[in-house]
């Protein structure tokens, strides 16, 4: 029988509600929580967008999909920033 901590009980109900609403948590929460499934999808769109930052160096904290194109949170030599990858590919500073 598995041993459920309390910090588990609450990652797990916290990401329950956060699917609730779309929300979606960065891949570094669910590492931090052993032995819990991670609840992340993305779509086709966001990979692609999310290769193409790491590639241009930035560390990506976040992605999601809009009607205007993924956005994205990121850290590049060491400041924080929110980027819109249009549909053409187009990295654009927010």
């Amino acid at each position: 029988m598995s041993c459920v901590t309390h910090r588990q009980i609450v990652l797990a109900a916290c990401l329950a509600v956060a699917s609730l609403f779309g929300t979606r948590f960065p891949a570094a929460l669910a590492q931090n929580a052993p032995n819990t499934i991670a609840v992340e999808t993305r779509t086709q769109a966001e990979k692609d967008a999310l290769a193409a930052l790491q590639r241009a160096g930035y560390r990506v904290i976040e992605v999601r999909t809009t009607k205007a194109g993924v956005i994205a949170k990121a850290v590049k030599d060491g400041r924080d920033v929110s980027l819109l990858i249009d549909v053409t590919g187009r990295i654009m500073e927010r």
